[in-house]
């Protein structure tokens, strides 16, 4: 796990809040899409006045925090080919710069801690995504979090709210 990229872009996400929110530009259903439902994953390089909408992972990519860039190897297929829109591969790319790889036991369950789609039901925030990722490293998150969404929002909330 990269600490250090996954705490850039919990500040980023935490300092975003406000404006990702009131821009409608936030929802961690999708790592990125356009607002009529397609495009998933498409270039990112675009701001919200285009229509597009990302969560936290889908953000990433696209804060300007040179660490989280991603690099040719991150997008799938040939890097030639017509852009746009270039195709990024999400989990390659949250593996080189989180060092979460989602095909491992402890790394599905720290990726799902940060980025899974299921939290657009419960704490569907960046501001919830930022503190979610400080949780995870401060240690506190376990390994049977997963079995209830809802009970984990006031703990980790709670948590921010006393630290």
């Amino acid at each position: 796990m990269n600490k250090t990229n996954l705490k850039l872009l919990a500040d980023w996400l935490i300092k975003n809040n406000v404006s990702l929110v009131l821009a409608e530009a936030f929802c961690m259903e999708s790592f990125r899409a356009d607002l009529v439902g397609g495009l998933d994953a498409v270039e990112f390089k675009s701001t919200t006045a285009c229509g597009t909408v990302g969560c936290a992972l889908g953000w990433a990519p696209a804060s300007e925090i040179p660490e989280l860039a991603p690099i040719d190897s991150d997008y799938i297929g040939n890097s030639h080919y017509p852009s746009p829109p270039r195709i990024l591969g999400f989990f390659k790319y949250c593996d080189r710069v989180f060092g979460l790889n989602i095909n491992t036991c402890r790394g599905e369950y720290d990726w799902d801690w940060c980025f899974s789609g299921e939290w657009s039901d419960f704490d569907n925030t960046p501001k919830g995504a930022g503190i979610r990722i400080l949780y995870l490293l401060d240690g506190l998150v376990t390994d049977n979090w997963f079995e209830d969404y809802e009970a984990a929002v006031p703990k980790y909330t709670e948590w921010y709210g006393i630290r």
